[in-house]
């Protein structure tokens, strides 16, 4: 028996990256997956080369309170509840305060912060069983402090500090319902989208900019902080809510 059978499990931003890790590793060990992103060609190749109906894409916008509807929606008829919701998408400019315009900071804060509002808020009924369910909101130690190091990004760090503290919120809130709601914080995957941030504020490239930028020591791989998600995502934590915690390589230790 896998870890995960029988249980159905949201993974937002699953196109690529951790996302897509974060998928695929739940689809392994038994559940199923719905896989979201706004990248809908990407995510239905990715989907549709696992082959299983086990995991399923489902292209939305996370900061369209209509396309949560829809997906909820969904969950209702095809599996009439949820185990667990993993808020992983997000997006990175790259850009301080300022040279980022207000229209691309509003955006970041969207994608970054309204998704987990709206995710939290209307998964709540389908999540809401009488037994333990899980929410996990991958934060970053970016919310938790600034700087080069953590990608210099106004609208990034701004956002994923609001998601810290509504995950505190909302596992008080939820907590008479038995979710548990907890946040993950990374210190530097080596995604595409992280290299894609670092190459637009250094003139080293994304390959050298991501050895700079993402020490101590070095960076995790998606797969790494994959592992942690789910560990959160399980029941063996069962008296962990309001809970952050660090896959940093030792970041906010220094």
């Amino acid at each position: 028996m896998e870890r995960f059978d029988g249980k159905v499990v949201i993974v937002t931003g699953a196109a690529r990256g951790l996302g897509l890790a974060t998928a695929k590793m739940f689809y392994e060990q038994g559940a199923d997956v719905i896989a979201t992103d706004i990248k809908a060609e990407l995510l239905n190749k990715e989907i549709a080369a696992i082959g299983s109906p086990k995991i399923i894409p489902f292209p939305m916008d996370v900061a369209l309170e209509e396309d949560w509807l829809k997906l909820v929606a969904l969950v209702k008829e095809k599996y009439g509840e949820l185990d667990a919701l993993v808020n992983n998408a997000a997006v990175m400019v790259g850009l301080n305060i300022l040279k980022v315009s207000f229209e691309t900071f509003q955006r970041v804060m969207a994608v970054n912060c309204y998704s987990a509002f709206l995710g939290m808020k209307y998964c709540y009924e389908v999540l809401k069983k009488g037994v333990y369910s899980s929410i996990v909101n991958v934060s970053s130690v970016g919310g938790i402090k600034a700087g080069p190091t953590t990608g210099n990004d106004a609208g990034y760090n701004a956002s994923k500090a609001a998601m810290r503290n509504l995950t505190k919120h909302a596992a008080i809130v939820f907590a008479p319902d038995c979710i548990r709601v907890n946040s993950i914080h990374p210190g530097g995957i080596d995604t595409e989208m992280r290299r894609e941030s670092i190459a637009a504020t250094t003139a080293a490239g994304p390959v050298e900019g991501a050895k700079r930028l993402l020490l101590p020591p070095n960076y995790s791989e998606p797969e790494d902080v994959a592992k942690v998600i789910l560990f959160m995502a399980s029941t063996e934590p069962r008296t962990m809510t309001g809970a952050e915690i660090y896959v940093d390589n030792g970041h906010l230790a220094q």
